[in-house]
């Protein structure tokens, strides 16, 4: 998808027209009534009174009670009601039209998104205001989270740990970064024991790959950590036939990870940052790690497996361990982790756990500019203390008790060293849809690009 921005007016303009309107904004041609409640849309063929053979307009509603929801849901019925591979976007009539653009580039593109049977679309913003710089950041993001939506929706047949990383070696090539990937050898020789035992069920390797930016000299280092479980089984603990569709996605946190740190290389951003990718599958067979196992992690911690269902979790301790081993002084990880977050906060908000107020409040600020959710769940010193009760390991992955987000979270905490600011984000509900627009989203991927922008 093309996004570009043209000095031009709305009377030169030979394409179809993309028209938001509020309820107080002017009529474009004298005498014509159109829809102007928000989400209402009105597609008028302008009859010789325009060049532009169509305008669609998309009603907004009233300016000072519109919500970005609403915003957002209007301009993408709008983009889809325009006939064409081609058109354009009029916003100057509303005003403060940099916020809008961000709004529209975003809704347009998830709108006209296609896994399969892509085609290309060009959307010309016309303005006598130069919004150039604007549009082209904007849809470099959008161009990464299509990235990040396509690897999320791509079967698990199609998308194993070994295809994901020839994907990273592409894409590493082409944005001229560094690229190390650890194989099961490299991992047993590292002691990375959580990785190992979960890949233990699959017929194909485990990958730990690490892409590295440096764009702002000797300044600490960020890691963007990424689960990716290329397909869930849940292992011996086995998911319900329904329970399993869709486990596909289980690689979400690293498709976002990845689509985040492609924006901020070809952005070109003054911040250095690692992203983490931990690759594997959790399945069943002979070999296949069990309830009542217990395993070294990458930090020496033990822990006692009592659900192998918790595979995320494990894979993502010894990740965040490598990552500090590198450097980093800020962790990020990303993960569908908890059906309980689900059920927490359902598809609308990503849940947010940090250890620290600063960097919570960075990414509450980068959530407000992104119009991306959060919800802050807690941390808990009783969850922590629940966690320690195995008398086989000093861990144990999973409690069996609410509140089940948390106890995830916590668990993850234990390996995240002294002095290191964390955030752990659950995009368990909100990285695939299943309802509505069915399939991936590309969630945080804004939010990320703004709190490493910033």
């Amino acid at each position: 998808m093309n996004f570009k921005y043209e000095n031009k007016s709305l009377e030169q303009v030979v394409l179809p027209v993309l028209y938001p309107v509020f309820e107080d904004s002017l009529d474009l041609i004298d005498g014509l009534t159109v829809k102007k409640e928000a989400g209402k849309i009105t597609v008028v063929p302008t009859l010789g009174h325009l060049k532009t053979p169509t305008v669609v307009f998309v009603g907004l509603g009233d300016r000072d009670s519109l919500e970005t929801d609403s915003l957002q849901a209007a301009l993408r019925k709008g983009a889809l009601a325009v006939d064409g591979d081609e058109f354009v976007v009029a916003l100057d009539h509303l005003g403060n039209i940099e916020e809008l653009i961000k709004l529209c580039v975003h809704a347009i593109s998830e709108a006209l998104y296609k896994y399969r049977d892509k085609k290309e679309v060009t959307v010309s913003f016309i303005s006598q205001q130069d919004v150039s710089s604007l549009i082209e950041e904007q849809a470099v993001i959008a161009e990464s989270i299509e990235h990040t939506r396509d690897l999320v929706n791509q079967p698990s047949n199609l998308l194993t740990p070994l295809t994901f990383e020839s994907y990273l070696k592409s894409l590493a090539s082409e944005l001229g970064v560094e690229m190390t990937s650890l194989d099961n050898e490299a991992l047993a020789s590292m002691g990375a024991g959580g990785i190992l035992a979960v890949n233990q069920g699959s017929d194909l390797p485990a990958r730990l790959i690490t892409l590295k930016y440096n764009g702002a000299g000797d300044e600490e280092y960020t890691a963007l950590v990424g689960k990716g479980i290329t397909f869930d089984s849940g292992g011996y603990s086995l998911k319900p036939a329904n329970s399993m569709k869709t486990m596909k996605c289980d690689m979400g946190g690293a498709a976002s990870v990845i689509g985040a740190f492609e924006s901020v290389v070809r952005l070109k951003k003054r911040v250095n940052v690692f992203a983490v990718v931990v690759l594997t599958e959790n399945m069943v067979n002979g070999s296949a790690y069990k309830v009542d196992d217990v395993i070294t992690m990458l930090n020496k911690k033990t822990v006692e497996v009592t659900n192998t269902d918790a595979e995320g979790r494990i894979v993502l301790g010894d990740a965040l361990v490598h990552a500090a081993s590198l450097g980093a002084t800020r962790i990020v990880d990303l993960a569908t982790l908890t059906g309980a977050c689900i059920a927490a906060l359902g598809d609308e908000f990503t849940g947010i756990f940090s250890n620290s107020e600063e960097y919570y409040s960075k990414f509450m600020k980068a959530s407000e500019n992104s119009h991306e959710k959060l919800w802050r769940l807690p941390l808990s010193k009783k969850v922590a203390s629940s966690l320690k009760k195995s008398i086989v390991a000093d861990l144990v992955n999973s409690t069996g008790k609410p509140p089940g987000a948390t106890v995830a979270a916590n668990f993850l905490q234990e390996f995240i060293a002294e002095g290191i600011e964390w955030v752990h984000l659950d995009i368990a509900g909100t990285a695939f849809k299943t309802t509505g627009a069915v399939g991936a989203t590309g969630v945080m991927v804004k939010t990320l690009v703004d709190v490493l922008a910033n």
